[in-house]
C-alpha cells in the first residue's frame, strides 16, 4: 500500500509535511511563523467543531455568488452591446485591453482606496477577476454567428429583436457558459 502511495505523486507531500513536524520539533522555526502540523489540526478541528468554519465558508460563498452575478450581468449586457455595435467595441476596446491586462491582485491597494476594507472592494476583486473571460467569450460568440442563419432569419421577416432573441443568443449561449 504505501508503494503504491509513492508511485501516485504522495512522495513530496509526505516528505514535505515530514520536514515540517520534524523541523517544528527541532526548534529549527519559530511557531509563531510556522507553527507544527499538531498546532495546525488542532486548531483547524476547533474551528470545525464551534461552527465558525461553516459560516465563515458560507460568508465567503455568498460574495462569491455576488460577485460572480454581477460580473456576468456587467459582462454580458456589454457584449451584447459591442457584438451588435462593432462602433462601440471600436470606442471601448483601447480602455478594456488596457484594464484586461492589469491583474486584479494589483487593484487592491487602489479597491482598498476607493471602497475601503468592507464586502465592496471584495466584490470588486471578483468582478475584475471574472469579467473579462466572460466579456470576451460572450462577445466571440455574437461575432462567430452564423451570418447565413442572420439570412435566414432576415428572408422569415424577423425583426432585429426576434433575430437577436431567437438567433444570436441561442448561438451564443454555449460560448457564455464557457
Amino acid at each position: 500500500m504505501f508503494s503504491r502511495l509513492l508511485s501516485r505523486g504522495f512522495l513530496l507531500p509526505l516528505a514535505i509535511l515530514f520536514l515540517w513536524g520534524y523541523g517544528s520539533a527541532k526548534g529549527w522555526w519559530s511557531a509563531f511563523l510556522l507553527p507544527s502540523p499538531y498546532q495546525v489540526l488542532s486548531s483547524a478541528w476547533a474551528v470545525i467543531q464551534n461552527g465558525e468554519l461553516f459560516s465563515n465558508v458560507l460568508i465567503s460563498l455568498l460574495r462569491i455568488a455576488k460577485g460572480f452575478t454581477l460580473s456576468c450581468v456587467f459582462s454580458i449586457l456589454l457584449a451584447f452591446v459591442c457584438g451588435m455595435h462593432p462602433f462601440s467595441l471600436k470606442q471601448l476596446e483601447p480602455m478594456l485591453e488596457f484594464l484586461r491586462h492589469v491583474p486584479p491582485m494589483a487593484m487592491i491597494p487602489l479597491l482598498i482606496l476607493w471602497f475601503g476594507i468592507g464586502e465592496s472592494s471584495k466584490i470588486v476583486i471578483i468582478i475584475l477577476a471574472t469579467f473579462f473571460p466572460i466579456f470576451l467569450n460572450t462577445t466571440q460568440g455574437i461575432r462567430q454567428c452564423d451570418r447565413k442563419l442572420i439570412e435566414v432569419a432576415a428572408s422569415f421577416h424577423y425583426s432585429r429583436t426576434d433575430c437577436f432573441r431567437y438567433v444570436i443568443i441561442p448561438f451564443a449561449i454555449p460560448y457564455i457558459l464557457t
